[in-house]
């Protein structure tokens, strides 16, 4: 078992470093959404995780890289009370209305791969359509 070392991690939040909280990571994606560039990859090995940070804008993702930061995007409009829509993703990626229908894509290919669903009180109205994330199925 892993053992995280106490006094490191105190002397890294009073340096600010780290927190205690745990919001970090939702920090962290409000800047690389504000910034609209790659969402971060998270590799899960087997005693650690590693983040992988990109530059990249829309045009430079493959469809597997915007799936990812459309899920993370939908995770962070979940924990803000909020929900993934084409508008929010289009300007996520900031992408104009008249690329709705790529928008719709990203979002398909997320809903394929298990990792966002629609929501049920939009269930049949696809303007108004609003996804969440997989954990938040019944």
């Amino acid at each position: 078992m892993y053992e995280r070392n106490e006094s490191l991690a105190e002397a890294l939040r009073i340096l600010r470093i780290c927190e205690k909280r745990g919001s970090g990571i939702d920090r962290a994606l409000e800047n690389i959404e504000r910034r609209q560039i790659d969402a971060p990859e998270f590799i899960v090995k087997t005693r650690s995780t590693t983040v992988e940070l990109r530059k990249g804008r829309f045009e430079d993702m493959g469809m597997k890289e915007r799936v990812n930061a459309a899920y993370l995007h939908c995770c962070l409009q979940a924990a803000k009370g909020t929900f993934l829509t084409n508008s929010s993703l289009r300007e996520r990626f900031g992408l104009s209305k008249a690329k709705t229908a790529v928008t719709s894509q990203v979002i398909a290919a997320a809903v394929d791969a298990g990792l966002i669903f629609l929501d049920p009180a939009t269930e049949g109205a696809r303007r108004s359509a609003r996804y969440l994330p997989f954990y938040h199925r019944d």
